[in-house]
């Protein structure tokens, strides 16, 4: 992407990772935002995702960006979940390196069977 190019794409709540068809460059920032609902099981939420419930909570170290929200939309480079970083409803990321954006909603691992819905990302270069 250039500076000034915008793309957008969807993102379906059951993926493991979902290729952006985007690659990012090293030094780059960009503006990513998330926009719908999608459902952890019977929980809707937005991009931002949600608390937990209590019995949620004691498996809160699973998730695949732990200190993030449950369900909250994430992105990461190259499948590489130690790249991995929050975008919830919006956020000003520089790439800490290059290649392809991957996005995931934050759910333990084997446990995507019991998610719904969609989202819409959108990735704007700024620099």
């Amino acid at each position: 992407m250039k500076v000034g190019d915008q793309r957008s794409f969807p993102i379906c709540a059951r993926s493991f990772w979902t290729d952006s068809g985007i690659d990012l460059v090293v030094g780059g920032t960009y503006e990513l935002s998330g926009q719908g609902r999608w459902i952890d099981f019977f929980v809707p939420c937005r991009p931002s995702g949600y608390a937990g419930f209590l019995y949620q909570n004691k498996l809160g170290s699973l998730l695949r960006l732990p200190g993030a929200k449950w369900f909250a939309l994430c992105g990461a480079l190259n499948h590489d979940g130690r790249t991995a970083f929050l975008i919830g409803d919006a956020v000003r990321y520089a790439a800490v390196g290059s290649g392809r954006l991957y996005c995931f909603a934050n759910d333990v691992p084997g446990w995507y069977w019991n998610n719904f819905g969609s989202m819409l990302v959108t990735v704007k270069r700024v620099a």
